[in-house]
């Protein structure tokens, strides 16, 4: 028997694909958040700085870049939590970041940030 889950009033198998009609491919598997592929970069090839107040700013590796976010690297979590905002700049971008999740990886942290690139803001 294959386990069923229903989104938006529609049955959709376990493989996050609609189980019977048209449209299959409007479906994400259901425990799937991300809506933007990640781009992942080798450690050290990417750089971004981030700061929540001026004077604070620190450089930090870039593991993964989306559509939507990034994934940085630091040695601390600097008080950040779920829902923390951050100024970021990266690739030329100016952006707002919010904490989605903070990840330990061996002595480091994995920080994903939701970003939306801000247009008139200042440096």
């Amino acid at each position: 028997m294959t386990d069923r889950t229903t989104v938006d009033e529609k049955e959709v198998s376990d493989s996050g694909t609609p189980a019977s009609g048209e449209n299959r491919n409007l479906y994400l598997p259901v425990d799937e958040q991300r809506q933007a592929t990640r781009f992942p970069y080798a450690e050290g090839t990417k750089v971004a700085a981030v700061w929540r107040e001026p004077g604070d700013e620190l450089l930090v590796d870039v593991h993964d870049e989306s559509l939507g976010g990034l994934g940085i690297i630091v040695d601390s979590t600097l008080g950040l939590e779920v829902g923390s905002c951050l100024n970021v700049i990266f690739a030329g971008e100016y952006m707002d970041g919010e904490v989605r999740h903070i990840e330990q990886i061996g002595d480091r942290y994995l920080v994903g940030l939701r970003c939306q690139k801000v247009i008139d803001k200042k440096l």
